[in-house]
């Protein structure tokens, strides 16, 4: 009886230990493949309300262009009707209007209807807008006024009025991938320190307040959670990894291994998501999920 008693509890041990691997190990949770309705998708922006997701997508160039997909339905996304090409949407904080560039310039356009879009820009280079949290305000960043040709971080009212270049460092190199803290004082950037982009906070005076990493390798694309506590980020290397450290630089934590890029919270600050290519040519690539340790990853 010992014997037997013995063997049955040494099998449900081993039956545990391999559940607790797996589930361990296997933190990826892949959905069916009928809920992968993102084909061909990057550049994701989660909406302020949780529910929806824009991005940039499309298999050809007649499918190209701004989408969005409800989150949690998993229906099949939505095309915003945009001329011609776009590139990284935000939203604005009552999530009515998405600001992209296009063509270098920054225009905005209302999310559920088809008005024309708002051109807020005119002249030179303009990529990578940013909507403040209390709606006033687009930060971008910009090769206007630079002989150099080097991209600065600039600042516009919603209507694009009111354009005051935030921070000018051509000795150093570019300021670029703007974000907003909720405050509206602070912005998260990818700064170049006469070396590799590192992340660096700065304020609406173009003065540094610090600089998060600092290991000789290239960091761009930083967004700040809702509640400033935390910034996203991605490293180049292996085709691009997503980190997460707070806004005080300490606790830097690796959240995905590879072919990772243009990372983005959620509103509640417990799930990011990005864009992932399949292979090392950057095609095709696809819209995923995790939650802010690095587990539970799908693709949407």
């Amino acid at each position: 009886m010992k014997t037997k008693f013995y063997i049955t509890f040494i099998t449900f041990i081993l039956l545990v230990m391999t559940l607790l691997f797996y589930t361990c190990n296997d933190n990826l949770i892949e959905p069916s493949n009928n809920s992968e309705k993102t084909k061909h998708g990057h550049e994701p922006s989660w909406s302020p309300d949780g529910n929806r997701i824009a991005y940039i997508g499309g298999a050809t160039d007649k499918e190209y262009g701004l989408y969005d997909i409800d989150v949690a339905a998993n229906e099949d996304p939505r095309k915003i009707v945009v001329p011609e090409f776009a590139s990284n949407p935000d939203w604005s904080p009552d999530g009515k209007w998405i600001v992209y560039p296009r063509n270098g310039d920054i225009c905005k356009k209302k999310a559920d209807d088809d008005s024309p879009e708002i051109q807020l820009t005119s002249n030179a280079e303009n990529f990578f807008p940013s909507w403040s949290k209390d709606g006033q305000w687009i930060a971008f960043d910009s090769n206007a006024d630079s002989p150099t040709g080097l991209r600065f971080v600039w600042k516009m009212r919603a209507d694009g009025s009111d354009k005051n270049r935030i921070i000018y460092s051509p000795e150093e190199g570019e300021v670029r991938t703007p974000d907003w803290f909720p405050d509206g004082i602070r912005l998260v950037v990818a700064r170049n320190l006469r070396g590799p982009r590192e992340i660096v906070i700065i304020d609406t005076s173009g003065n540094s307040i610090a600089r998060l990493t600092n290991d000789g390798i290239s960091d761009k694309c930083p967004k700040v959670s809702m509640d400033g506590l935390s910034i996203v980020f991605e490293k180049e290397v292996n085709l691009g990894q997503i980190f997460r450290i707070n806004a005080d630089g300490t606790e830097l934590i690796r959240i995905s291994d590879s072919n990772s890029t243009d990372p983005d919270w959620s509103p509640n600050g417990e799930w990011i998501t990005f864009s992932s290519y399949s292979s090392n040519n950057y095609s095709p690539n696809y819209i995923f999920i995790i939650d802010r340790n690095g587990f539970s990853k799908r693709r949407l």
